[in-house]
């Protein structure tokens, strides 16, 4: 019987994994939780959710850099990433970061006029309501 030849994988340290699930997707969720949280506050003022946001965006560059340069990171189809790839996931993510935060805010903005029109409160982010008609009563007839 031949013997079995095993190959030496090379397995990331769990930092390195953390790294990889961070950037690719806890980090984004993120990023959409502080977005909602800037729709719900609806301040036309910076806010602390408004710096946690951007402190997040920072956090996703510095761990995809530190991915590349000490964890050797990769692409997401398994190649080996280089710094050309971090360049241009700073900017993708910057140009999307800062659409999805404009947006949020501009959504704010659009729901407090909205929302305060002649005094009354016509629309409610995330629950838009239909108005409620009523059934005609139909009399009893005995």
């Amino acid at each position: 019987m031949e013997k079995q030849k095993y190959e030496d994988h090379k397995y990331d340290p769990p930092a390195g994994c953390f790294l990889r699930l961070f950037w690719m997707m806890i980090g984004n969720l993120i990023l959409l939780f502080c977005a909602y949280g800037i729709i719900q506050h609806r301040s036309s003022v910076l806010s602390i959710a408004d710096a946690f946001y951007w402190a997040i965006v920072g956090s996703l560059l510095a761990a995809r850099y530190v991915d590349i340069r000490y964890f050797y990171g990769l692409t997401a189809g398994g190649d080996p990433a280089t710094m050309a790839h971090w360049c241009r996931y700073a900017t993708v993510l910057g140009a999307v970061s800062t659409g999805l935060w404009l947006g949020a805010h501009a959504i704010a903005y659009y729901g407090t006029q909205k929302a305060t029109k002649n005094g009354a409160q016509l629309w409610k982010w995330g629950a838009l309501h239909a108005p409620s008609f009523r059934t005609p009563r139909l009399s009893k007839r005995t």
